[in-house]
Protein backbone atom coordinates (compact mmCIF):
# COMPACT_ATOMS: atom_id res chain seq x y z
CA UNK A 1 0.00 0.00 0.00
CA UNK A 2 1.23 3.50 -0.73
CA UNK A 3 2.91 5.27 2.11
CA UNK A 4 0.55 7.45 4.09
CA UNK A 5 0.92 11.11 3.27
CA UNK A 6 -0.43 13.85 5.46
CA UNK A 7 -0.34 17.62 5.73
CA UNK A 8 2.63 18.88 7.68
CA UNK A 9 2.00 21.17 10.64
CA UNK A 10 4.15 24.27 10.46
CA UNK A 11 4.61 26.27 13.65
CA UNK A 12 3.54 29.88 13.45
CA UNK A 13 6.83 31.19 14.75
CA UNK A 14 8.81 29.33 12.11
CA UNK A 15 7.43 31.24 9.15
CA UNK A 16 6.91 34.96 8.70
CA UNK A 17 3.51 35.58 7.12
CA UNK A 18 3.59 37.55 3.88
CA UNK A 19 0.83 39.23 1.89
CA UNK A 20 0.35 41.08 -1.37
CA UNK A 21 -0.47 44.76 -1.20
CA UNK A 22 -2.80 44.71 -4.22
CA UNK A 23 -5.51 42.10 -4.83
CA UNK A 24 -7.39 43.61 -7.76
CA UNK A 25 -5.72 41.42 -10.38
CA UNK A 26 -7.39 38.11 -9.46
CA UNK A 27 -8.91 35.85 -12.11
CA UNK A 28 -10.38 32.35 -11.82
CA UNK A 29 -10.27 29.43 -14.23
CA UNK A 30 -12.26 26.27 -13.53
CA UNK A 31 -9.77 23.42 -13.54
CA UNK A 32 -8.89 19.95 -12.37
CA UNK A 33 -5.76 17.92 -12.75
CA UNK A 34 -3.13 17.34 -10.11
CA UNK A 35 -0.17 19.25 -8.69
CA UNK A 36 2.88 17.40 -7.39
CA UNK A 37 4.95 19.02 -4.66
CA UNK A 38 8.72 19.01 -5.06
CA UNK A 39 11.47 17.90 -2.67
CA UNK A 40 10.81 20.67 -0.14
CA UNK A 41 7.87 21.59 2.08
CA UNK A 42 5.32 23.51 -0.01
CA UNK A 43 3.76 26.59 1.58
CA UNK A 44 0.07 27.41 1.24
CA UNK A 45 -1.62 30.71 0.42
CA UNK A 46 -5.14 32.12 0.59
CA UNK A 47 -7.16 33.13 -2.46
CA UNK A 48 -5.92 36.70 -2.01
CA UNK A 49 -2.27 35.66 -1.88
CA UNK A 50 -1.61 35.75 1.87
CA UNK A 51 0.68 33.04 3.23
CA UNK A 52 -0.94 30.54 5.61
CA UNK A 53 1.64 30.23 8.35
CA UNK A 54 0.22 27.20 10.19
CA UNK A 55 -0.02 24.61 7.42
CA UNK A 56 2.00 23.27 4.51
CA UNK A 57 2.08 20.31 2.12
CA UNK A 58 4.52 17.44 2.49
CA UNK A 59 7.30 17.03 -0.10
CA UNK A 60 6.75 14.76 -3.12
CA UNK A 61 2.97 14.36 -2.75
CA UNK A 62 0.17 14.77 -5.34
CA UNK A 63 -2.89 16.98 -4.70
CA UNK A 64 -6.14 17.37 -6.64
CA UNK A 65 -6.60 20.85 -8.16
CA UNK A 66 -9.79 22.91 -8.03
CA UNK A 67 -9.39 26.41 -9.50
CA UNK A 68 -6.36 27.97 -11.14
CA UNK A 69 -6.16 31.66 -10.25
CA UNK A 70 -3.95 34.61 -11.09
CA UNK A 71 -2.99 36.97 -8.26
CA UNK A 72 -1.02 39.99 -9.46
CA UNK A 73 0.26 38.01 -12.42
CA UNK A 74 1.26 34.94 -10.40
CA UNK A 75 -0.43 31.55 -10.93
CA UNK A 76 -1.81 29.68 -7.91
CA UNK A 77 -3.45 26.22 -7.82
CA UNK A 78 -6.32 25.48 -5.42
CA UNK A 79 -5.82 22.39 -3.23
CA UNK A 80 -8.62 23.04 -0.70
CA UNK A 81 -11.46 25.53 -0.12
CA UNK A 82 -9.19 28.49 0.60
CA UNK A 83 -5.69 27.05 0.27
CA UNK A 84 -3.53 27.47 -2.82
CA UNK A 85 0.03 26.65 -3.86
CA UNK A 86 2.23 28.76 -6.09
CA UNK A 87 3.10 27.56 -9.57
CA UNK A 88 6.83 27.66 -8.92
CA UNK A 89 6.64 25.29 -5.95
CA UNK A 90 4.82 22.43 -7.74
CA UNK A 91 4.55 20.56 -11.01
CA UNK A 92 1.11 20.67 -12.63
CA UNK A 93 -0.36 17.63 -14.38
CA UNK A 94 -3.33 18.44 -16.62
CA UNK A 95 -6.46 16.25 -16.35
CA UNK A 96 -6.99 13.33 -18.67
CA UNK A 97 -10.28 12.40 -20.29
CA UNK A 98 -11.66 10.69 -17.17
CA UNK A 99 -13.66 13.13 -15.03
CA UNK A 100 -13.13 13.13 -11.24
CA UNK A 101 -16.52 11.54 -10.53
CA UNK A 102 -16.40 8.99 -13.32
CA UNK A 103 -15.66 5.37 -12.50
CA UNK A 104 -13.01 4.26 -15.03
CA UNK A 105 -13.40 1.27 -17.30
CA UNK A 106 -11.53 -1.80 -16.09
CA UNK A 107 -9.29 -1.64 -19.17
CA UNK A 108 -8.02 1.77 -18.00
CA UNK A 109 -8.41 1.27 -14.26
CA UNK A 110 -5.12 0.78 -12.39
CA UNK A 111 -7.14 -0.67 -9.48
CA UNK A 112 -9.05 -3.22 -11.58
CA UNK A 113 -7.73 -6.09 -9.44
CA UNK A 114 -8.89 -4.57 -6.15
CA UNK A 115 -12.09 -5.62 -4.36
CA UNK A 116 -13.63 -4.65 -1.04
CA UNK A 117 -15.86 -7.02 0.92
CA UNK A 118 -18.04 -6.61 4.00
CA UNK A 119 -17.18 -8.71 7.06
CA UNK A 120 -19.10 -6.75 9.71
CA UNK A 121 -22.25 -8.72 10.62
CA UNK A 122 -24.40 -5.57 10.49
CA UNK A 123 -23.03 -4.52 7.11
CA UNK A 124 -21.01 -1.50 6.03
CA UNK A 125 -22.01 1.93 4.69
CA UNK A 126 -21.63 3.21 1.15
CA UNK A 127 -21.37 7.01 1.22
CA UNK A 128 -22.65 9.22 -1.61
CA UNK A 129 -20.08 11.95 -2.37
CA UNK A 130 -22.82 14.35 -3.53
CA UNK A 131 -25.39 14.06 -0.74
CA UNK A 132 -23.51 12.20 2.05
CA UNK A 133 -26.47 9.83 2.18
CA UNK A 134 -25.75 6.26 3.26
CA UNK A 135 -26.69 2.93 1.69
CA UNK A 136 -25.97 -0.17 3.75
CA UNK A 137 -24.08 -3.02 2.07
CA UNK A 138 -24.98 -6.34 3.75
CA UNK A 139 -22.45 -8.73 5.28
CA UNK A 140 -20.83 -10.93 2.66
CA UNK A 141 -21.23 -8.47 -0.21
CA UNK A 142 -18.21 -7.56 -2.35
CA UNK A 143 -17.45 -4.79 -4.83
CA UNK A 144 -14.89 -4.08 -7.53
CA UNK A 145 -13.05 -0.80 -7.01
CA UNK A 146 -12.61 2.19 -9.32
CA UNK A 147 -10.67 5.03 -7.72
CA UNK A 148 -8.87 4.86 -4.39
CA UNK A 149 -8.57 8.15 -2.50
CA UNK A 150 -6.66 8.90 0.69
CA UNK A 151 -7.78 12.03 2.54
CA UNK A 152 -5.61 14.33 4.62
CA UNK A 153 -6.75 12.48 7.78
CA UNK A 154 -5.17 9.28 6.46
CA UNK A 155 -8.45 7.46 5.80
CA UNK A 156 -8.64 5.56 2.52
CA UNK A 157 -11.86 5.53 0.49
CA UNK A 158 -12.72 3.01 -2.23
CA UNK A 159 -15.04 3.93 -5.11
CA UNK A 160 -17.62 1.18 -5.65
CA UNK A 161 -20.01 3.11 -7.92
CA UNK A 162 -20.01 6.44 -9.74
CA UNK A 163 -20.71 8.38 -6.54
CA UNK A 164 -20.50 5.61 -3.93
CA UNK A 165 -17.53 5.19 -1.58
CA UNK A 166 -16.62 2.72 1.16
CA UNK A 167 -13.99 3.45 3.81
CA UNK A 168 -11.10 1.06 4.32
CA UNK A 169 -11.56 0.92 8.10
CA UNK A 170 -14.92 -0.83 7.64
CA UNK A 171 -14.20 -3.32 4.84
CA UNK A 172 -11.74 -6.04 3.89
CA UNK A 173 -9.52 -5.02 0.97
CA UNK A 174 -8.15 -7.62 -1.46
CA UNK A 175 -5.77 -7.23 -4.39
CA UNK A 176 -2.82 -4.99 -5.17
CA UNK A 177 -3.54 -1.27 -5.01
CA UNK A 178 -2.50 0.26 -8.32
CA UNK A 179 -3.04 3.98 -7.73
CA UNK A 180 -3.92 5.82 -4.52
CA UNK A 181 -4.81 9.49 -5.00
CA UNK A 182 -4.09 12.01 -2.25
CA UNK A 183 -7.05 14.43 -2.08
CA UNK A 184 -7.02 17.00 0.69
CA UNK A 185 -10.44 17.51 2.29
CA UNK A 186 -12.11 14.53 0.58
CA UNK A 187 -14.91 13.61 2.98
CA UNK A 188 -18.07 11.97 1.60
CA UNK A 189 -19.14 11.29 5.21
CA UNK A 190 -21.60 13.51 7.08
CA UNK A 191 -22.98 13.45 10.62
CA UNK A 192 -23.83 10.11 12.21
CA UNK A 193 -27.59 9.94 12.84
CA UNK A 194 -27.85 13.65 13.56
CA UNK A 195 -25.02 13.80 16.11
CA UNK A 196 -23.17 17.06 15.48
CA UNK A 197 -19.46 17.70 15.93
CA UNK A 198 -20.24 19.80 19.02
CA UNK A 199 -22.22 16.89 20.49
CA UNK A 200 -19.11 14.76 20.10
CA UNK A 201 -16.87 17.44 21.60
CA UNK A 202 -19.14 17.68 24.66
CA UNK A 203 -19.13 13.91 25.16
CA UNK A 204 -15.35 13.73 24.79
CA UNK A 205 -14.81 16.70 27.09
CA UNK A 206 -16.86 14.95 29.79
CA UNK A 207 -14.52 11.96 29.60
CA UNK A 208 -11.47 14.17 30.13
CA UNK A 209 -10.44 15.34 26.66
CA UNK A 210 -8.99 18.81 26.20
CA UNK A 211 -11.58 21.27 24.88
CA UNK A 212 -9.14 23.56 23.05
CA UNK A 213 -7.61 20.59 21.25
CA UNK A 214 -11.07 19.33 20.28
CA UNK A 215 -12.02 22.76 18.93
CA UNK A 216 -8.85 22.83 16.83
CA UNK A 217 -10.15 19.85 14.82
CA UNK A 218 -12.62 20.91 12.08
CA UNK A 219 -16.25 19.78 12.32
CA UNK A 220 -16.08 17.68 9.15
CA UNK A 221 -13.09 15.74 10.48
CA UNK A 222 -14.83 15.02 13.80
CA UNK A 223 -17.98 13.95 11.93
CA UNK A 224 -15.91 11.66 9.71
CA UNK A 225 -14.09 9.99 12.59
CA UNK A 226 -17.25 9.72 14.73
CA UNK A 227 -19.25 8.15 11.91
CA UNK A 228 -16.60 5.52 11.21
CA UNK A 229 -16.22 4.75 14.91
CA UNK A 230 -19.97 4.28 15.28
CA UNK A 231 -20.33 2.10 12.20
CA UNK A 232 -17.49 -0.11 13.43
CA UNK A 233 -19.43 -0.75 16.64
CA UNK A 234 -16.83 0.94 18.86
CA UNK A 235 -17.38 3.08 21.95
CA UNK A 236 -16.45 6.72 22.42
CA UNK A 237 -12.98 5.68 23.57
CA UNK A 238 -12.25 4.64 19.99
CA UNK A 239 -13.23 8.12 18.79
CA UNK A 240 -10.88 9.62 21.37
CA UNK A 241 -8.02 7.48 20.07
CA UNK A 242 -8.79 8.44 16.48
CA UNK A 243 -8.76 12.15 17.29
CA UNK A 244 -5.54 11.78 19.29
CA UNK A 245 -3.94 10.47 16.11
CA UNK A 246 -4.86 13.80 14.51
CA UNK A 247 -4.03 16.03 17.50
CA UNK A 248 -2.16 14.31 20.37
CA UNK A 249 -3.24 17.11 22.72
CA UNK A 250 -6.82 15.80 22.73
CA UNK A 251 -5.91 13.42 25.57
CA UNK A 252 -8.59 11.59 27.53
CA UNK A 253 -7.09 8.16 26.88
Amino acid sequence: MNKKRILLSVFTGAIAATSFAVFNNVTNVSASGVVHTKDATTFLFTRTGEMINTRALAPNTPWQVGDIIQVNGETLYQVSTNEFVKEGSVTYEAPNSTTPTEKPNNDQNPNAGVTVSVDLPWGAPIFDDRTQEVTNAPAGSAFKVGRIVQSDTGLVYYQVSTHGWMVGDLVKVSGNLGKVEQVYGFRPIGEYQGESADDMREALYEMGCDWDALESIPDDVINEQSTISNYSGSDIGDLSRRLNNINPNVGGL
